[in-house]
């Protein structure tokens, strides 16, 4: 019997100061208001790195990326940020 399949992402997110409209470089300040283990630095200050649970399904694996999302969402807009993906 082959071993259990399981995945997770990785999802990178700019920071957007909501009065200019510019890439704020604040994603360490954010950074201390988050958990690690799900949260991480990027080369550049103005992005935040989403870190999602390894899980078994795709649905999962949506509910894992919205969950991360929301509670960076929340972080943000306290600080005065918006938050937009990344594309590469």
């Amino acid at each position: 019997m082959g071993a259990e399949l399981t995945l997770g992402a990785e999802e990178e997110l700019h920071l957007i100061d909501l009065d200019s409209w510019e890439l704020s470089a604040r994603a360490p300040q954010l950074l201390s208001r988050l958990p690690s283990a799900a949260y991480s630095a990027e080369i550049q200050r103005t992005t935040v790195e989403t870190n999602t649970a390894v899980v078994a399904s795709l649905s999962d694996l949506r509910e894992e990326l919205l969950r991360l999302r929301k509670d960076l969402v929340a972080v943000a807009e306290r600080e005065g940020l918006g938050v937009a993906a990344v594309g590469t």
